[in-house]
């Protein structure tokens, strides 16, 4: 029986707002590499309690598409850095670290 490779997505989104997805990564298995650029339009000063929020789901065609995890962060930190590169854990629905 062949099992199946996981085909992740990324979801970001700027609490409260917009969203913006990844393109579905294919084949990969333990490290999925997005390399995408996001930008939002930001017609105000950032409000300090502003999070992003980033979420990878595995990708299906027949069921839906399954959350594998989740992290946020606020978002005043992307602001200043002008852009970020980010090697992290994920966390559940439990808010338990995925291994």
């Amino acid at each position: 029986m062949r099992t199946a490779v996981p085909t992740p997505f990324m979801s970001m989104t700027k609490r409260p707002g917009l969203s913006f997805y990844s393109r579905v990564v294919e084949n990969c298995e333990e490290v999925a590499n997005f390399n995408e650029t996001f930008r939002w339009p930001i017609a105000s000063r950032l409000d300090g309690n502003e999070m992003l929020e980033i979420q990878v789901y595995n990708y299906s065609k027949v069921f839906s598409n399954r959350l594998v995890g989740t992290f946020c962060m606020v978002l005043q930190k992307v602001a200043e850095e002008g852009h970020l590169e980010l090697t992290d854990t994920l966390i559940d629905d439990n808010n338990t670290s995925i291994k």
